[in-house]
């Protein structure tokens, strides 16, 4: 290919290089195998393509020619004549003062591409080297490394401002003055003066702060008579040194009404137990009885202490052992209560002898007579639902209970009660039909509470101790039934759990006082 034709090197509108031949634009692709470049056509829609040598000086392929791909769109600025050049000046370092010159015919870019673009150079084919393309990347590089120092020295004013700021509100902090209305002060508007042009900095950040030498200057007008620098830093130092101080004592101040509050809780629970007597209701039951002393301890007056005892699925006979205990027969007073409840675990086999019949009935008496000194409360054993009738299990809770329900007539001396569990219904047992559910533990309650309201009523302890029905308690356990309440008295009541001897699950529950 011969002659010589105009090639426009220069930059798109995202600054990638861009070439103009014939009135055609082109953006750079990839590089060939042979070390050529290919230049595609800007158009999307367009396949043409221009492909030059390495050094982007001579043209290899044009779209017109036998091999190329022509263009289907017009041109996109007319054609340019041999003569046409464009010359740069290279003079200043900065973008702003590259002076461009080109013809009137030579360019047809809109001002918004003008200004985002390098000039237009002209490129011979017969081999001559004009340096032109090393002078673009040099223009790109030397822009990238302007806006980086731009952006530096913009970051640079704005740490400057916020210095300036926490000064301002240190000074006014040692000197212990109110903060100026900045709105009535004359400011001097500073100009910063970039690179890409002049740009001034907000003068809405002036006006609002002055800087720290101003402010200085200012302020030690104003300090009292007799009053250096010196003995501001001194007062300032002795300022810190009494601050760590208060904050050190904030902190003790804050761990000793924490422990305050402790030891108000502790005296609160414990002073009680040391300074009262109280009467104890002492509960023994297998799993009959879990939740009986929280449902019961809500009924009792102030001074009444519920103890629970509980065994799940252990037999009455284990019960009895651990009541025949000579450290819990010395340890109930002639004023306390112990309730009794369970034997359906020992008859739940259907082998069951007249013997072990006789064994229990013995073990049981036992502890009545060890119990003649207290209130003995005895319940029948509950009818299991779970078996027939006609079971041997249920023949033998037959037997048994009648004994029970004799032993208060046979103990007259004694303060005994019987509360039968084997007449109520199946709707208070739970539907496997060997428990009580809720309703049943309910009416068990109220039964065993209306036995304590009779001992304790026939005890003159003080005036309007008797208990009548008042109020009624509400709550998962207590199913919104009526039950007696003192109605002089509003009780509280703190629960335990602690782990007893043997197998028992002792839950406590101690009210505590009046309101």
């Amino acid at each position: 290919m011969s002659g010589e034709e105009k090639l426009l090197l220069g930059l798109t509108n995202r600054g990638h290089p861009k070439l103009s031949l014939d009135g055609y634009d082109y953006r750079k692709g990839v590089p060939r195998a042979n070390g050529d470049v290919t230049w595609r056509c800007l158009n999307k829609s367009c396949k043409a393509q221009v492909i030059t040598d390495k050094q982007m000086k001579n043209v290899v392929l044009k779209p017109n020619s036998p091999l190329g791909v022509d263009h289907c769109h017009p041109p996109n600025t007319p054609m340019l004549d041999a003569n046409d050049s464009t010359t740069v000046n290279l003079a200043s370092s900065t973008p702003s003062n590259v002076c461009r010159e080109r013809s009137s015919n030579c360019d047809s870019l809109t001002d918004g591409e003008r200004n985002e673009s390098l000039p237009a150079v002209s490129v011979n084919l017969n081999g001559k080297s004009c340096g032109c393309f090393s002078m673009i990347e040099k223009l790109i590089i030397e822009k990238n490394n302007l806006i980086v120092d731009n952006q530096r020295l913009r970051d640079q004013w704005n740490a400057a401002i916020d210095r300036s700021i926490v000064n301002d509100l240190r000074i006014m902090e040692l000197t212990n003055r109110p903060m100026r209305d900045g709105s009535s002060q004359t400011v001097t508007t500073t100009h910063v003066e970039e690179r890409e042009g002049s740009k001034s900095v907000s003068s809405e950040t002036d006006e609002r702060h002055l800087s720290v030498k101003d402010r200085m200057t200012e302020d030690c007008n104003k300090f009292p008579l007799g009053m250096s620098l010196e003995q501001l830093y001194l007062l300032v130092e002795e300022n810190t040194s009494l601050m760590d101080q208060i904050i050190l004592l904030g902190d003790e101040l804050e761990r000793v009404k924490r422990a305050v509050v402790h030891m108000e809780g502790l005296k609160r629970v414990f002073e009680p137990l040391g300074a009262k007597e109280h009467t104890n209701i002492r509960i023994w039951s297998d799993s009959h009885g879990r939740g009986l002393n929280r449902m019961l301890s809500k009924m009792l007056p102030t001074g009444v202490r519920c103890v629970s005892h509980v065994a799940p699925g252990a037999p009455l006979e284990v019960l009895m052992d651990g009541m025949l205990s000579k450290r819990e027969i010395d340890s109930t007073k002639p004023d306390d209560f112990v309730v009794l409840v369970g034997g359906s675990n020992s008859f739940d086999s259907d082998v069951f002898s007249q013997d072990c019949i006789d064994g229990f009935i013995v073990k049981l008496m036992r502890v009545v007579n060890s119990y003649r000194h207290a209130n003995l409360i005895l319940t029948t054993i509950p009818y299991r639902y779970d078996l027939k009738e006609s079971s041997m299990a249920n023949v033998s809770i037959k037997r048994v209970n009648r004994v029970i329900r004799n032993i208060p007539a046979s103990c007259p001396d004694s303060s005994i009660s019987v509360v039968s569990l084997w007449t109520y219904y199946r709707s208070l047992h739970t539907a496997h039909g060997l428990h009580l559910n809720k309703r049943g533990k309910l009416k068990l309650v109220e039964e065993v509470f209306g036995v304590i309201n009779g001992f304790l009523s026939t005890r003159t302890v003080s005036a309007g101790s008797q208990l009548e029905p008042q109020i009624c308690l509400s709550g998962p356990d207590c199913l919104d039934h009526p039950v007696l309440l003192d109605k002089s008295l509003s009780l509280v009541c703190e629960e335990t759990s602690i782990v007893g001897s043997g197998d028992f699950l002792e839950t406590s529950t101690l009210c505590l006082g009046m309101i």
